[in-house]
């Protein structure tokens, strides 16, 4: 009777088996629907700041869509955690936080509410910019501040660009200067921006790099802005692989990459021993560590790996025959410094004698000893006599040949772009090329030639757009074009040539558009 009993249960149990099994394809009787998405670009550009409009088809076996729920959300290298866009079945969003030349997956999902079944598809775009690749302006129109840009094909240009994005605001009739932040690719949007400067109580404003919205006045970006009275004038920046470094009011303060998004700057830096206090100069450089000049007591000051202090130039294998670093002298203040790199073998500073008024230039390499020490060696101290360079005693305006570049994926690795060895000045409208090597100044451009007044200029180097080269060196001009009766500032792009000596080509001028412009920056994304 119990083997009877078993033999049944058996059964039982293997119909209910079997019963389940043949339900897998079920859902309460009835078959489960599929889900196909379709009419979705694989890949597609974007220009930021625009609206990114999809509307996919998506089809059921049974038709009913009343069940469906959707959802689109992206991410890329720079976001890792997904962003939610919508939970529309067709996107209509803006694209405006993501950085120009970034590939974005875009995932769209729909769920089946009832029965939890889901498809999903992916696709990605890439992002491009509107003020990317071109030369960005700080221009001055009837008394008003405002951004402009002119792209590299030397016609479109896009003006009122602060204006525009910020509800018609303009910029403070005191903004000097613009600096891009955008250093360190591994860094959080926060730390990414476009700078301008201006000598007020603000200190300038801190833009998206993108869309140029304001995000902050420079006053707010620093720790201890709250405690700043006055004025904040920012007259120095530089970028290195730990961080990067601002100069206002003579301080110098620094951030730490990828420290956290808000990326504010830190209190000042300080010397730990006598004397205290430093004015800082506005160039920068990088020698035994990132490397300020103090023009209030005459040296030069090191700041390494981002601590919260400055150094002295010192080491046991330290050669300071030709001139000390520590001091060089009552009244010798810096005007520029440039970069020692594998282009160019050593380090160099022009600096200029208040008291008597000479110019002098400085000299230093630095390497390794045996033990794989940094070294320093002081080479030459030397007076640029007012009767040897007659014009660069009349300069007005000095620039560095060279800027100085870390690359992201290499920290320790670190080279100037640019002319190496060579500084420019401006002088009775025309603009000299100093040659470091040879102790040589030579005119590259005239402005009376050119039937321009000269204001400023700016050198740097860029990847070429009509592809002849990867890279070449661009001189920025900004003129007055004497042609002109009403408006006419504007700027003229020459591209160098080392060929047979140092030579100046125009490729492109744009003229007329501004009263004067006041400083300008390549922006590359």
């Amino acid at each position: 009777m119990i083997m009877k009993n078993l033999k049944y249960i058996f059964i039982l149990f293997l119909s209910i088996q079997f019963s389940c099994i043949d339900d897998k394809s079920k859902f309460g009787g009835n078959e489960i629907d599929a889900i196909t998405i379709e009419g979705i670009e694989e890949y597609k550009e974007i220009e930021i700041g625009t609206k990114l409009e999809i509307k996919p088809t998506v089809i059921t076996k049974f038709s009913d869509k009343s069940q469906l729920s959707y959802v689109w959300y992206k991410y890329n290298k720079e976001q890792a955690v997904p962003d939610t866009l919508s939970h529309e079945k067709n996107l209509d969003v803006i694209i405006g936080d993501v950085l120009p030349g970034v590939i974005t997956t875009l995932v769209f999902k729909v769920i089946d509410l009832q029965t939890g079944i889901f498809a999903m598809h992916k696709s990605s775009f890439v992002t491009v910019g509107k003020y990317s690749g071109g030369t960005l302006m700080l221009c001055r129109v009837d008394g008003e501040n405002d951004l402009a840009m002119l792209k590299k094909d030397g016609k479109t240009l896009y003006e009122n660009i602060y204006s525009y994005a910020n509800d018609g605001t303009r910029l403070g009739k005191e903004s000097k200067r613009i600096i891009l932040t955008d250093s360190y690719e591994a860094n959080p949007l926060g730390h990414k921006s476009v700078i301008v400067t201006c000598d007020d109580e603000t200190g300038g404003v801190y833009l998206d790099p993108v869309i140029f919205t304001r995000q902050n006045y420079m006053k707010e970006k620093f720790i201890l802005g709250e405690e700043m009275k006055g004025d904040l004038v920012i007259t120095g920046y530089i970028a290195t692989a730990e961080g990067d470094y601002l100069v206002a009011n003579g301080k110098v303060y620094n951030r730490v990459n990828g420290d956290k998004a808000k990326a504010d700057w830190n209190p000042e830096l300080v010397f730990l021993a006598e004397p205290k206090d430093y004015y800082a100069a506005s160039s920068i450089g990088n020698s035994v560590g990132i490397m300020f000049y103090d023009n209030l007591h005459n040296r030069f000051m090191v700041n390494e790996k981002g601590v919260g202090y400055f150094s002295f130039i010192t080491g046991k294998d330290y050669d300071f025959s030709s001139y000390d670093p520590n001091d060089i002298g009552e009244g010798i203040e810096l005007v520029i410094m440039g970069n020692q790199s594998s282009r160019t073998d050593f380090m160099w500073e022009l600096m200029k004698n208040t008291k008597t008024g000479e110019y002098i230039l400085l000299k230093s390499k630095t390497g390794f000893n045996s033990s794989w020490q940094t070294i320093f060696v002081a080479e030459d101290k030397k007076v640029l006599s007012k009767s040897e360079f007659p014009h660069l005693y009349e300069a007005t305006n000095f620039i560095a040949g060279t800027k100085l570049f870390f690359a992201n994926s290499y920290p320790w690795k670190n080279y100037v772009l640019g002319q190496p060895n060579i500084f420019f000045f401006l002088s009775n409208n025309k603009i000299y090329a100093f040659n470091i090597g040879t102790l040589s100044e030579a005119v590259l451009i005239d402005g009376d030639v050119e039937n321009y007044t000269i204001t400023g200029m700016d050198c740097t180097e860029i990847k070429d757009p009509q592809g002849v080269e990867d890279t070449y060196v661009q001189l920025t001009v900004t003129v007055k074009d004497r042609g002109l009766a009403g408006k006419s500032g504007g700027i003229a792009i020459y591209r160098l040539d080392n060929v047979g000596g140092l030579s100046a080509e125009k490729i492109y001028a744009k003229t007329g558009f501004c009263d004067e412009v006041l400083y300008t920056v390549e922006k590359l994304n």
